[in-house]
């Protein structure tokens, strides 16, 4: 039970938990129990809530309605870096944010050079582009004080700015038939979210209470309903004591540490369950020879890593900002190897990018994310292990 705590303490756990359930979710698609695995994802769960029926399958429940919870976690852990972490100012921001541009752009050249003749693979461009900020602080948190404190910083930082970036390409370019009526409807309920903001309302409930209609305009006017829980979450305030800085009973803060848990334990987990399981024993090697294969894979373990090194080492040499103190650049290219654990995040647009009917795209995002989220760790962590020296204190007891 101690060790579990500490692992939990060190940010260690939710990683572990996501690879028990993505080998779970392995097993389970190439064993005897692959037909009840994916019967039970599909299953149809029936509603009424008054005069309204909903008919929806399990994946469906995880996928679009525990995952609100995920977006809204992101949405507070946003608001908190925005404001006062480590993107609340210039200097704090712009040499995370300038890494993560690379980080985006080099995986979307990658994966769209090679899939620029196929208009139907062009449209998973974005599912190499993020990070996965549990596995990524997971895999640096192994390494403890071997690892300066300002190179995890740096990671969240980037990988905050990642999923911002994630929400933003979600509600631009994955929502489809647009229903104006709705999307007014969610206009006016984010107005009023708005109206509470300012009146630095802190009845937490208010905002939770509006987050339910303004999931179902969102559904239904075509944008992505995960994104309600992004927009929920940034409309609650910061509180701040007169001549002080952010209050101690701050509500983000609270409802942050409060939501966290049950993201990184149950609905993360179940996710990765719902959403990571692919037959590999009818995959034969012409499927993993496909440019979706090579685009997201190679934009994940190759893009990543290349993106966020050399547009951050050029800003540094134009004197835009400054490697922050403590880091070399052979420690910032294995951290920014771990950025290329996309899983989670590339995992859900993948979902988006492509019709569920096209099975064999599918079967090309998983393939593609899991392994190029394999050789990042892989290489990310024997970068680090190769240049990263135990403290002196721990070498004394040693000897």
């Amino acid at each position: 039970m101690q060790q579990i705590k500490q692992l939990h303490q060190q940010k260690i756990l939710p990683g572990i938990l996501l690879l028990t359930a993505t080998c779970i979710a392995l097993s389970l698609s190439n064993s005897n129990l692959a037909p009840f695995y994916y019967k039970s994802l599909h299953s149809h769960l029936y509603f009424n809530i008054g005069t309204i029926a909903i008919d929806v399958t399990l994946h469906h429940v995880i996928n679009d309605l525990l995952m609100v919870i995920f977006f809204f976690c992101i949405g507070l852990e946003l608001k908190h870096e925005l404001t006062c972490g480590s993107l609340s100012n210039y200097h704090k921001s712009i040499f995370p944010c300038i890494g993560a541009l690379g980080g985006m752009l080099a995986p979307a050249l990658i994966y769209t050079s090679f899939n620029y003749s196929n208009p139907i693979a062009l449209k998973g461009w974005a599912i190499p582009l993020a990070t996965d900020i549990a596995f990524a602080l997971g895999a640096l948190a192994c390494f403890g004080k071997r690892i300066p404190h300002n190179l995890s910083i740096v990671l969240m930082a980037i990988a905050v700015f990642d999923d911002l970036m994630a929400i933003l390409i979600i509600a631009f370019f994955y929502s489809k038939h647009i229903a104006l009526a709705h999307l007014a409807g969610a206009v006016v309920t984010g107005v009023l979210l708005v109206i509470l903001n300012r009146s630095q309302n802190n009845m937490i409930w208010l905002y939770t209470a509006l987050d339910i209609p303004l999931w179902y305009f969102l559904l239904m006017g075509g944008v992505h309903p995960t994104l309600a829980g992004v927009i929920t979450a940034i409309s609650i305030p910061i509180t701040r004591e007169k001549g002080k800085d952010i209050s101690k009973d701050n509500p983000v803060e609270h409802l942050k540490h409060r939501i966290e848990p049950y993201v990184n334990y149950i609905i993360l987990p179940l996710f990765a369950l719902a959403n990571a399981g692919v037959n590999i024993q009818n995959v034969q090697t012409a499927v993993l020879l496909s440019p979706v294969v090579y685009g997201i894979s190679l934009g994940l373990c190759l893009g990543k890593p290349l993106g966020i090194t050399l547009l951050s080492m050029l800003s540094t040499w134009c004197g835009i900002c400054k490697l922050p103190q403590g880091c070399n650049w052979k420690q910032f290219f294995g951290m920014s190897m771990l950025c290329g654990i996309g899983f989670t995040m590339s995992l859900f647009i993948g979902e988006l990018a492509f019709d569920p009917q096209l099975v064999i795209y599918n079967t090309w995002v998983k393939v593609g994310v899991l392994t190029g989220s394999l050789i990042s760790i892989i290489a990310g962590v024997s970068t680090l292990l190769l240049f990263t020296k135990m403290p002196d204190t721990q070498s004394r007891q040693i000897r």
